[in-house]
């Protein structure tokens, strides 16, 4: 496994250039919220191995769920939004009949509380929660992300990963930079923040950075304006309760992974569901 670096070139290839190699379907381009195909591809091959098991507790399109199967990974993705379950369902069946990996997907429909109870046989297996921040009509987006990860946390194993990708936007005036709230979520759920990484939105040529077209970085449903990086949280569960908070704050460290058992496991949940 090697570094991830600071920086991510993570915008080589358009926003819309990306859903079109999933293959996604083209409603997927309406989840606002998604966290881009290439930001998902490049943290899960870093920071997981072939056949591990990759959870999105709020998956949206499905955009983590395709770039797990497709990189040979097993993949778990929530959804209480009647409207994306469908297209993450599409984006799935739609990734299957392109690859032939052998590897599983569930998709649940309901809150992460309520998948959390179906998914207890899976406790202590995932190996890496890996979501977007997404806004919620009841809580802050912040305040969500808490839940999500208190909820979702018994089901990671001890030195698993959780990163968070945050959307920056510009709507007009104003600017909107979630990123301490969230780094502040996740220490409160227990977790241990190693790292703070930047993936790149735009094309890198040398040491320039080429913003998207206007019109493939303008959201559809908002019409704001992303920012030209999306900020990446990298959190790690500790191998053992936290004494105190003041070890909540490490340098990264490398993860070491016990052998995969998760992929007839999440047959047989898939069963009972």
């Amino acid at each position: 496994m090697t570094a991830l670096g600071s920086v991510w070139a993570t915008g080589q290839t358009s926003p819309r250039g990306q859903l079109r190699q999933g293959p996604y379907i083209s409603a997927t381009v309406h989840d606002a919220d998604r966290v881009p195909p290439a930001v998902a591809r490049l943290a899960i091959d870093h920071l997981t191995a072939a056949g591990d098991t990759v959870l999105d507790p709020g998956c949206g399109a499905g955009t983590v769920i395709v770039e797990a199967l497709r990189a040979g990974r097993n993949a778990i993705g929530i959804t209480d939004d009647r409207r994306w379950w469908s297209v993450a369902r599409a984006n799935i069946t739609a990734t299957r009949r392109r690859t032939d990996a052998h590897t599983d997907a569930l998709l649940l429909d309901g809150t992460p509380r309520r998948a959390a109870g179906q998914l207890t046989g899976m406790t202590g297996t995932v190996d890496l929660l890996l979501a977007g921040l997404r806004p919620t009509p009841a809580l802050a987006p912040a305040d969500a992300l808490r839940r999500t990860l208190a909820h979702c946390l018994p089901l990671l194993r001890p030195g698993a990963h959780a990163a968070v990708v945050l959307r920056t936007t510009h709507d007009g005036p104003n600017f909107t930079d979630p990123i301490d709230d969230a780094a502040r979520a996740g220490q409160d759920a227990g977790l241990l923040l190693v790292d703070h990484c930047i993936a790149l939105a735009g094309q890198l040529r040398g040491d320039r950075l080429i913003p998207p077209p206007a019109r493939q970085f303008r959201s559809p449903s908002t019409g704001s304006l992303g920012a030209e990086f999306h900020d990446v949280l990298i959190f790690r569960v500790p191998d053992r309760p936290l004494a105190s908070a003041a070890t909540r704050r490490l340098p990264r460290v490398r993860s070491t992974k016990p052998p995969s058992r998760t992929a007839t496991t999440l047959r047989e949940i898939a069963c009972a569901a």
